[in-house]
């Protein structure tokens, strides 16, 4: 049989017989504006790109973006492939071909008068759009978002994708026999087996004809390979398919967005879409698409669906999606046609309230069940500007459901008025947290200044509340305020800030950091502010944070920032001025006095008559003048530090006079020292030079009250002056005093610390105790714990054996808590023990198992939770494992981000290939064509 292109050949060259070789006429170009192009090799590539039907959901489009950005949504509700690919491929279709066909069948020349108009070239993706396959209506859709005006006449294409009455269709796929009659087996390389042509099943699409026949080397797509393709199809049977719902849907967006963008009255243009609303014979997808397509021109009470889908009474099939859609097309028009034109304006100039726009319906959605949508409908009352507004969210802000609850405190910030104000004022003066926290959020969507008090709270969580707020702004206007909370003691406030600068321009965050490095009272957060100016100005130069004097810290922080070119802006530096950071006059003549009487004791002998009258006049100092004193002390002789220290500063410093309370014999004033120490240490560091006090009456204290609050007051800061009194609390005789040494060193596990729980893991008169111990020493990481403490001593004291030893035990407890521990420390035997009992038949030993596997820290046991979770029922042991893989993630072991957002079984699939990558798996060698065996 003749191939097609073949008997096009001889139709043409009969048709130039039968004309007596005269010219044949040349239809003007405008009768093929509908036609099939000719199909260029340009043309066949971009094809090949569009013929999938790839349309997701656009995760970028969410009605939320209104009132969580304060803007309009300017992307499309559906995508095709990946947003940067089809952006980068639309402007390529936009583009006109560079390759063009021509096709004159004459003998004489063409007079001039007969010669047609020449017109502009047409965009590839207009050729696309006039082809009837998958590759065609992409192209029409893509075209319709890019350049609506110019592609109105594709109109009619996406009506009829719209309405589902596009198909496309796939040849059957064939085999060839073989000689004699059979069909041939395929071997392994090739193609899989077709069932015979009696049974065969639709197939998945693919533009390439199945064969049998030995595969050719791979091309990419070329135009006569496309060519061949669709001749392929002719004369052959084929398996028709319906378009993908989500095809349907993106054209249904599509097709508003073209006949809104039309020359002249919006509403007009898209009456055939309210007609085809209005037949009521649509799937639910495509009537929830074209609501939201055409809510930002007409009204929602118009469009034919809405009133239904928000109605009380009445039963509509998928009422769910529809009455979600109907709420988005409520807020999609609200916001375009009143608030969005009403925000910049006063409240007597805004566009009133229409309540003939709206289905009556709507209101009904205030005592919805849904949470959601009674969030939403609070959002609508602001944005078409209701008048009872602000009643509504008086009544909303007790909402059971926290979204709803939020909803109307940030319906008050966008609502703006006086009355939104003080409403908002009173709710974060109130003694609910969450409520002053969600109020400082609606304070902050009116005016960010409203924000500042709160950053005085003495609640930290509002402070938090307040620096979330202003931190995204980068407003140089509010580095002041912001700064200064790292004189408070809160090392959670000190991380919201150095976290919340994190993306500010090095000009602005350096100069806070900086400050922060060297006026922050808490030595953790004075490093971590280091380590920030480190990394941002790529330097491994350190400097003294631990330095108690701020006067010096200060001092050597101007020259290090000399040193790197850290600048602070003039705007900053005028404030700075105008605040501590330069001391005033008057405290700097405080100073010069206090250093020359100091001056004037280290000349005099301690014997002096007026030795101790000076040191009696320096205990009427101030407070704030102890501090300075503080600052001096270590540039003084030793003798009058000593004299200092004991006799002027426990009477006007409270750190010292809180010291010396802790001397005392009675009960009661050791414990308000002690508390005092904790609450001041959370303003500050204790001084250096208080330690040696404190530690010597620790060594006598019995009081677990006194000693909860003084290891409190030196843990934060992970100092070695407190891991010291850690160790003396843990050999206390009390066992209650123990477990509180035992809490420090949970708090701040390190390898040197293990040797001292090694006596406690064999406390059997205290069996709390034991088991806290053991699990510590794992959490240490001192491989030497498992060992005797004198592995050659021919005898060994029952206090002095390893872990190991405790591996005779038979409580169950204690044994699981040896083996995990042991796991920890890398012992070969318990973690093999650890691998059994996660197939235990009872859930509770798998699950307790499982997660002593991603707490060890041990990569080895990736591989078998990867075993044990193929098996694994049970939903919690499941999440478990999952929990235990990213424990034991390291570098170049790292999951996706979203992988939590997959089902178990794809997570699974996703960590085993991090874990056994296919060409480094010595199992699957055989598979490997090449490379090394190990």
């Amino acid at each position: 049989m003749a191939s097609p292109r073949l008997r096009i050949l001889l139709i043409l060259l009969m048709t130039f017989l039968l004309t007596g070789c005269q010219r044949l006429a040349v239809r003007p170009m405008e009768t093929l504006a509908l036609a099939k192009p000719f199909f260029t090799p340009e043309l066949a590539t971009y094809s090949s790109q569009l013929k999938e039907d790839q349309w997701k959901l656009n995760p970028e489009w969410r009605v939320e973006t209104y009132w969580q950005s304060g803007q309009s949504i300017n992307v499309h509700r559906w995508q095709y492939g990946t947003a940067e690919n089809t952006k980068d491929l639309v402007q390529q279709l936009l583009e006109t071909p560079k390759t063009t066909i021509s096709i004159a069948i004459s003998s004489d020349p063409i007079e001039d008068g007969n010669r047609p108009a020449a017109r502009p070239r047409e965009p590839i993706i207009s050729q696309l759009s006039r082809l009837s396959t998958l590759s065609g209506w992409n192209a029409a859709i893509l075209w319709a978002y890019a350049d609506p005006e110019a592609a109105i006449k594709v109109a009619p294409v996406l009506e009829k994708i719209v309405l589902g009455e596009c198909h496309y269709s796939t040849p059957v796929p064939r085999t060839e026999p073989a000689a004699n009659g059979q069909v041939p087996t395929i071997t392994r390389g090739q193609s899989p087996s077709v069932p015979s042509s009696a049974s065969r099943s639709p197939v998945s699409r693919s533009n390439t004809p199945f064969s049998v026949q030995p595969e050719s080397p791979k091309t990419d797509v070329t135009w006569l390979k496309s060519v061949a393709d669709s001749a392929t199809g002719l004369g052959r049977a084929t398996i028709e398919h319906d378009l993908n719902m989500n095809m349907r849907a993106a054209a249904a967006e599509a097709w508003c967005h073209l006949l809104a963008h039309q020359t002249g009255n919006p509403v007009e243009h898209l009456a055939p879409v309210g007609r085809l609303l209005e037949s009521g014979t649509l799937p639910s997808q495509i009537q929830t698409e074209l609501t939201r397509g055409v809510a930002r021109w007409v009204s929602p009470k118009d469009i034919p669906g809405v009133s239904a889908a928000l109605s009380p009474t009445e039963e509509v099939v998928g009422k769910e999606i529809l009455e979600q859609a109907a709420m988005d097309a409520c807020l999609i028009h609200a916001w375009e046609n009143f608030y969005n034109l009403n925000e910049s304006k006063s409240a007597s100039q805004r566009k009133p309230h229409q309540a003939e726009l709206w289905p009556e319906g709507i209101h009904h959605l205030r005592l919805s069940k849904n949470a959601e949508l009674r969030a939403e409908y609070a959002y609508w009352m602001v944005y078409s500007n209701h008048p009872d507004a602000l009643k509504h969210f008086q009544r909303q802000m007790a909402d059971t459901n926290p979204n709803a609850r939020e909803a109307a405190f940030r319906g008050l910030g966008l609502l703006g008025s006086r009355d939104a104000i003080h409403l908002l004022e009173t709710a974060a003066k109130s003694k609910n947290l969450i409520e002053r926290q969600n109020a400082i959020r609606g304070l902050a969507m009116i005016n960010l200044n409203l924000v500042l008090p709160y950053l005085n709270d003495d609640e930290i969580r509002i402070r938090q509340s307040a620096l979330k707020e202003l931190l995204p702004t980068h407003d140089a206007a509010f580095l002041i305020p912001i700064r200064r909370q790292f004189l408070n003691p809160r090392v959670e406030l000190h991380r919201t800030v150095v976290e919340g600068l994190s993306d500010w321009p090095d000009e602005l965050a350096l100069p806070v950091y900086l400050y922060g490095m060297q006026e922050c009272p808490i030595l953790t957060s004075r490093r971590l502010c280091l380590e920030v100016i480190q990394k941002r100005v790529n330097t491994d130069e350190t400097f003294p944070v631990e330095a108690v004097s701020v006067a010096a810290r200060r001092l050597m922080a101007s020259q290090w920032a000399e040193r790197h070119n850290i600048h602070q802006i003039d705007a900053l530096n005028a404030a700075v001025d105008a605040e501590t950071t330069s001391i005033p006059k008057e405290r700097e003549l405080q100073q010069v006095e206090l250093r020359n009487r100091l001056q004037l004791l280290s000349n005099q002998s301690t014997e002096d008559a007026g030795y101790q009258a000076e040191l009696t006049r320096l205990t009427e100092l101030e407070e704030q003048d102890a501090l300075m004193l503080e600052q001096m002390l270590p540039d003084q002789p030793a003798p009058l530090q000593q004299a200092l220290r004991t006799q002027v500063l426990p009477d006007i410093h409270p750190l010292y006079r809180a010291a010396e309370k802790l001397k005392s014999t009675q009960v009661e004033d050791r414990r308000s020292g002690a508390i005092q120490l904790q609450t001041l240490s959370e303003r500050r560091t204790i001084p250096p030079d208080l330690f040696a006090l404190i530690r010597d009456q620790m060594l006598k204290e019995q009081d677990q009250m006194v000693w909860r609050s003084v290891l409190a007051a030196y843990q934060r800061d992970r100092t070695p002056e407190a891991a010291e009194l850690a160790r003396i609390a843990l050999h206390h005789s009390w066992p209650d005093i123990r477990l509180l040494g035992c809490q420090y060193i949970e708090f701040d596990p390190k390898p040197e610390y293990a040797e001292w729980l090694r006596p406690l893991m064999h406390e059997k008169q205290n069996r709390p105790l034991r088991l806290k111990a053991i699990q510590l020493v794992g959490n240490c990481r001192n491989p030497n714990l498992l060992q005797p403490r004198y592995p050659k001593a021919e005898q060994q004291l029952p206090q002095e054996q390893g872990l190991l030893a405790l591996l005779q035990e038979t409580e169950p407890e204690l044994r699981f808590a040896v083996i995990s521990a042991t796991s920890k420390l890398g012992y070969q035997q318990t973690t093999q023990e650890l691998i059994f009992m996660g197939q235990h038949p009872e859930a509770n030993v798998r699950l307790r198992a499982i997660k002593a596997m991603g707490e060890s820290g041990q990569t080895r046991f990736a591989k078998p939770l990867l075993q044990l979770g193929i098996n694994e029922q049970q939903t919690q042991v499941q999440r478990e494992i999952l929990n235990s893989l990213q424990k034991l993630t390291t570098y170049g072991t790292t999951p996706p981000q979203d992988i939590a957002r997959y089902p178990y079984e794809q997570q699974l699939k996703m960590w085993d290939e991090i874990w056994n990558p296919t060409p480094q798996t010595a199992s699957r060698s055989s598979m490997n064509t090449g490379g090394s065996n190990y």
